[in-house]
């Protein structure tokens, strides 16, 4: 996974290099590259609890997206 991260990284990186010309800031190019980036990362991966359709409650990893994402 590690390696992963580091390619996406490093892809993440030579787009950022490159203008952006009024793309769109959540769903261009520049945008997607970094949301996999934040995709790797355990942080952005909190437990949170969850109600099944049966009423017992468990425990799952959630994906927290930026701030930015949620509010477009």
């Amino acid at each position: 996974m590690k390696r992963f991260r580091t390619l996406l990284e490093q892809a993440r990186n030579e787009i950022w290099q490159k203008p952006s010309d009024g793309e769109d800031p959540i769903q261009g190019l520049h945008a997607t590259a970094s949301a996999a980036v934040r995709l790797t990362n355990p942080e952005h991966w909190p437990l949170v609890t969850v109600r099944r359709e049966d009423g017992s409650e468990i425990e799952v990893r959630q994906f927290q997206p930026h701030p930015e994402e949620i509010s477009a």
